[in-house]
């Protein structure tokens, strides 16, 4: 099983490291695949579409990549394992964390898009300013120190 410590995206670089040349690298990313995961999403029929890459050199490629992530299957328990780490972030506006089901959803991408006269840029500061303070108070309280979000806001972060 993969540990929650491993790394999201691993880049078609490392495949260096287990024998596949800097040049055919480069024909990789050329071609629009930058992460080992995505070779091992590539079929062999289409990584030999690139031009400069034949079937040995794929074969070799599609090795390589399975030695740097093996395993890249995971079982439905351990995808709900991960999942329970996910937590959602006030947007500040009860009405948007009720669309959104709580708020903004940690280890997630979410986009938010409407008419120019949203203030849709104002939400990703207050949001930075708000983890800000967070962060201090995780910091605080690891050091067996709590302080309210209202005391976080008055300090200033420097």
């Amino acid at each position: 099983m993969a540990s929650s410590n491993e790394p999201f995206f691993v880049d078609v670089d490392a495949l260096q490291d287990h024998g596949i040349s800097a040049q055919d690298i480069q024909k990789l990313k050329a071609s629009g695949v930058a992460t080992v995961k995505g070779v091992q999403q590539a079929t062999r029929k289409n990584l030999c579409k690139i031009k400069g890459l034949s079937e040995v050199k794929v074969d070799k490629i599609k090795e390589a990549a399975a030695k740097v992530l093996p395993n890249a299957f995971i079982t439905g328990a351990e995808a709900a394992s991960r999942r329970s780490t996910v937590f959602h972030i006030s947007t500040g506006a009860k009405a948007v964390d009720a669309i959104l089901a709580g708020g903004i959803e940690s280890q997630s991408m979410t986009e938010i898009y409407g008419v120019s006269e949203l203030a849709k840029l104002k939400w990703p500061t207050l949001s930075v300013s708000w983890l800000s303070s967070l962060a201090i108070w995780v910091v605080l309280k690891e050091r067996s120190l709590t302080l309210t979000l209202r005391e976080l806001s008055d300090l200033s972060v420097s």
